[in-house]
Protein backbone atom coordinates (compact mmCIF):
# COMPACT_ATOMS: atom_id res chain seq x y z
CA UNK A 1 0.00 0.00 0.00
CA UNK A 2 1.50 3.22 -0.93
CA UNK A 3 1.67 6.25 1.40
CA UNK A 4 -1.31 9.29 0.74
CA UNK A 5 -0.75 12.92 2.02
CA UNK A 6 -3.58 14.71 4.09
CA UNK A 7 -5.82 15.57 1.24
CA UNK A 8 -5.52 11.63 -0.11
CA UNK A 9 -3.02 13.19 -3.13
CA UNK A 10 -1.00 10.38 -4.72
CA UNK A 11 2.49 11.08 -3.32
CA UNK A 12 4.16 9.87 -6.28
CA UNK A 13 2.79 9.68 -9.94
CA UNK A 14 2.36 6.36 -11.63
CA UNK A 15 4.00 7.55 -15.40
CA UNK A 16 3.44 5.55 -18.70
CA UNK A 17 6.17 4.08 -20.66
CA UNK A 18 6.16 3.71 -24.63
CA UNK A 19 5.69 0.40 -24.32
CA UNK A 20 2.17 1.06 -22.37
CA UNK A 21 1.48 3.67 -25.16
CA UNK A 22 1.62 1.10 -28.02
CA UNK A 23 -0.28 -1.45 -25.68
CA UNK A 24 -3.14 1.19 -25.47
CA UNK A 25 -3.05 1.70 -29.25
CA UNK A 26 -3.20 -1.70 -30.28
CA UNK A 27 -6.35 -2.26 -28.32
CA UNK A 28 -7.92 0.45 -29.68
CA UNK A 29 -6.34 0.89 -33.79
CA UNK A 30 -4.94 -2.27 -33.96
CA UNK A 31 -1.14 -3.72 -34.72
CA UNK A 32 -0.96 -2.62 -38.52
CA UNK A 33 -0.71 1.21 -37.13
CA UNK A 34 2.61 1.44 -35.94
CA UNK A 35 3.63 4.56 -34.26
CA UNK A 36 6.74 7.05 -34.99
CA UNK A 37 9.05 5.82 -32.10
CA UNK A 38 10.84 8.70 -31.89
CA UNK A 39 7.55 10.90 -31.79
CA UNK A 40 6.11 9.01 -29.11
CA UNK A 41 9.14 8.63 -27.58
CA UNK A 42 9.05 12.29 -26.86
CA UNK A 43 5.65 12.74 -26.18
CA UNK A 44 5.71 9.92 -23.32
CA UNK A 45 8.61 11.91 -21.85
CA UNK A 46 7.04 15.19 -21.56
CA UNK A 47 5.37 14.77 -18.79
CA UNK A 48 8.87 13.85 -17.08
CA UNK A 49 10.64 16.76 -18.58
CA UNK A 50 12.78 18.57 -16.06
CA UNK A 51 14.30 21.99 -16.56
CA UNK A 52 17.43 23.04 -14.44
CA UNK A 53 16.51 19.90 -11.84
CA UNK A 54 12.68 21.22 -11.41
CA UNK A 55 10.08 19.41 -12.46
CA UNK A 56 8.17 20.77 -15.56
CA UNK A 57 4.78 19.35 -14.24
CA UNK A 58 4.33 18.98 -11.18
CA UNK A 59 1.69 17.21 -9.93
CA UNK A 60 -1.02 14.55 -11.65
CA UNK A 61 -2.97 17.28 -13.49
CA UNK A 62 -0.04 18.72 -15.13
CA UNK A 63 1.58 15.35 -15.93
CA UNK A 64 -2.13 14.31 -17.46
CA UNK A 65 -1.99 17.47 -19.58
CA UNK A 66 1.60 17.29 -20.63
CA UNK A 67 0.79 13.98 -21.53
CA UNK A 68 -2.60 14.86 -23.80
CA UNK A 69 -1.03 18.15 -25.41
CA UNK A 70 2.58 16.05 -26.31
CA UNK A 71 0.49 13.08 -27.50
CA UNK A 72 -1.82 15.15 -30.05
CA UNK A 73 0.60 17.63 -30.83
CA UNK A 74 3.41 15.05 -32.01
CA UNK A 75 0.85 12.73 -33.52
CA UNK A 76 3.05 9.54 -33.73
CA UNK A 77 0.44 7.15 -35.19
CA UNK A 78 -0.47 7.49 -38.90
CA UNK A 79 -4.25 7.50 -37.71
CA UNK A 80 -6.40 7.95 -34.76
CA UNK A 81 -3.74 10.51 -33.19
CA UNK A 82 -6.82 11.93 -31.26
CA UNK A 83 -8.21 8.88 -29.62
CA UNK A 84 -5.00 7.73 -28.66
CA UNK A 85 -4.19 10.90 -26.69
CA UNK A 86 -7.21 10.68 -24.77
CA UNK A 87 -6.90 7.13 -23.87
CA UNK A 88 -3.61 7.60 -22.77
CA UNK A 89 -4.56 10.56 -20.95
CA UNK A 90 -7.39 8.50 -19.18
CA UNK A 91 -5.14 5.26 -18.74
CA UNK A 92 -2.43 7.66 -16.81
CA UNK A 93 -5.07 9.66 -14.85
CA UNK A 94 -6.72 5.79 -13.69
CA UNK A 95 -3.27 4.45 -12.50
CA UNK A 96 -3.25 7.73 -10.12
CA UNK A 97 -6.33 7.27 -8.64
CA UNK A 98 -8.70 9.30 -11.04
CA UNK A 99 -10.99 8.76 -14.11
CA UNK A 100 -12.79 11.27 -16.27
CA UNK A 101 -16.25 12.26 -16.06
CA UNK A 102 -17.52 14.44 -18.92
CA UNK A 103 -19.51 14.36 -22.22
CA UNK A 104 -17.97 12.34 -25.22
CA UNK A 105 -18.40 15.89 -26.81
CA UNK A 106 -16.54 17.78 -23.80
CA UNK A 107 -13.35 15.51 -24.36
CA UNK A 108 -13.71 15.46 -28.58
CA UNK A 109 -13.44 19.24 -28.56
CA UNK A 110 -10.76 19.54 -25.52
CA UNK A 111 -8.39 17.55 -27.74
CA UNK A 112 -9.17 18.73 -30.85
CA UNK A 113 -8.61 22.22 -29.53
CA UNK A 114 -5.04 21.29 -27.80
CA UNK A 115 -4.14 19.13 -30.80
CA UNK A 116 -4.25 22.93 -31.97
CA UNK A 117 -2.34 24.52 -29.80
CA UNK A 118 -4.53 26.60 -28.41
CA UNK A 119 -4.55 26.07 -25.22
CA UNK A 120 -1.68 26.42 -22.80
CA UNK A 121 -0.57 22.91 -20.07
CA UNK A 122 -2.36 24.84 -18.06
CA UNK A 123 -5.51 25.71 -19.29
CA UNK A 124 -5.84 21.61 -20.17
CA UNK A 125 -4.66 20.81 -16.63
CA UNK A 126 -7.47 22.82 -15.26
CA UNK A 127 -10.29 21.41 -17.95
CA UNK A 128 -9.22 18.04 -16.91
CA UNK A 129 -9.22 18.78 -12.89
CA UNK A 130 -13.17 20.17 -13.95
CA UNK A 131 -13.42 15.95 -15.63
CA UNK A 132 -12.23 14.39 -12.99
CA UNK A 133 -13.11 12.25 -10.14
CA UNK A 134 -11.04 10.56 -7.78
CA UNK A 135 -11.58 6.33 -7.85
CA UNK A 136 -12.60 4.64 -4.93
CA UNK A 137 -9.50 2.87 -3.04
CA UNK A 138 -9.32 -0.39 -3.34
CA UNK A 139 -10.28 -1.08 0.81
Amino acid sequence: MRARPAGGAVDTQRLLTVDDVVAIACAEIGREHLPDHERLGEAVAEPMRRDEGRDMYPGVMLKAAALLLAMSRTRPYPVANAKVSLLVTTVFLNRNGLDLQADDDELVALVAIAATGALSVLQIAAALERFSLRLPQPG
